[in-house]
């Protein structure tokens, strides 16, 4: 007998029922019937050919990740590619299918990403440091739903998750002056994007309510995203020096190993002369034996909106979510407390 029989018979229907019922749902069954088929199909260990069911129903078991602004950029980063290791983990529990599609180049083309245009996902997770402007680009016109991962925009009608980064720069701040810090800053990059704005703003309104006057609180938010030279970051070695500045927060843990690099190149030490923290604390950094930083889950970041994305296509009337992950400070040193 064989598997599509056995679960007829375990559910009391005909062949032709369990074929309607796996293919069009409830579209073509009732409720109860399509539940004991289904029933039947884990007793039997059944399982139907997704693409053909997909072609028929014109929907897909496959969800595509968009990288900004490129593949490469997001396979040559691991803090991206523990994110992405999170969502497979999501798609591989529910059985669903990933694609990848990088930003760059579809926008060369001036095409949405093929995956979405020829219908190939039910919906995307957008991965990488996007401009607001970009975003809406990639989503304008979109027939599937989106989740934006590891960033947010108030202004698009999407699933968020991300960490609680304006939390941690706010705790930075506190941290600081509960170290004895008179003269404190923040480094970060140039480039638009939502968690710095974030961050930068917390860790200002923390250091206002810690008692710290505006003088003695700077920001330098000129770092090229990817560049990591001793030039890039001289003018805020320039800064902290001028300004008799002990303790520094960086937007990221490879900020911070270039800027302890650019410190010491001036006869600066860390964390004897100024202090550091950072933010992400990635596996296996060169920075993640001695930068005091905020870690948090990254894989469990991409797992969330992975989830995200799979439970908005089930029902796509449900309450937009936006998840916040709390990190985790840890001390390993790079915080000096002043005599």
């Amino acid at each position: 007998m064989s598997e599509i029989h056995k679960v007829a018979e375990l559910a009391g229907v005909s062949t032709a029922t369990v074929s309607r019922a796996l293919n069009f749902g409830t579209g073509k069954v009732k409720e109860d019937t399509l539940k004991r088929v289904l029933k039947a199909c884990k007793q039997v260990g059944y399982t139907t050919n997704s693409a053909g069911r997909n072609l028929r129903r014109k929907t897909s078991d496959a969800f595509g990740v968009l990288a900004y602004p490129s593949c490469l950029h997001l396979f040559n980063d691991p803090y991206y590619l523990h994110i992405f290791e999170g969502v497979e983990m999501a798609m591989m529990e529910h059985n669903k299918n990933l694609l990848i599609s990088g930003y760059n180049a579809n926008k060369e083309q001036r095409q949405r990403p093929k995956f979405v245009a020829d219908g190939s996902v039910a919906g995307m997770l957008m991965l990488g440091i996007f401009p607001e402007e970009e975003m809406l680009w990639a989503i304008e016109g979109a027939l599937v739903p989106a989740v934006l991962v590891d960033t947010y925009s108030p202004t698009l009608a999407c699933d968020a998750v991300l960490t609680d980064g304006a939390e941690a720069f706010a705790s930075t701040a506190r941290r600081f002056k509960e170290c004895g810090h008179e003269r404190i800053m923040m480094v970060t990059h140039a480039y638009p994007d939502y968690n710095k704005g974030i961050r930068m703003s917390a860790f200002i309104e923390s250091a206002a309510a810690c008692g710290y006057p505006g003088s003695q609180v700077f920001t330098y938010a000129q770092v090229e995203t990817d560049d990591d030279s001793m030039a890039a970051y001289q003018p805020a070695v320039e800064l902290i020096k001028k300004n008799g500045v002990t303790a520094v927060a960086v937007n990221h843990d490879r900020m911070g190993l270039h800027l302890k690099a650019a410190l010491e190149a001036n006869g600066l030490r860390v964390p004897e002369d100024v202090s550091l923290v950072g933010y992400d604390a990635v596996e296996g950094s060169l920075s993640s034996t001695w930068l005091s930083t905020y870690k948090t889950d990254l894989r469990q970041l991409g797992f969330i909106g992975g989830e995200l994305i799979i439970e908005r296509t089930e029902d796509p009337d449900l309450p937009l979510q936006k998840r916040l992950l709390q990190p985790e400070f840890l001390d390993r040193g790079s915080l000096r407390k002043l005599d």
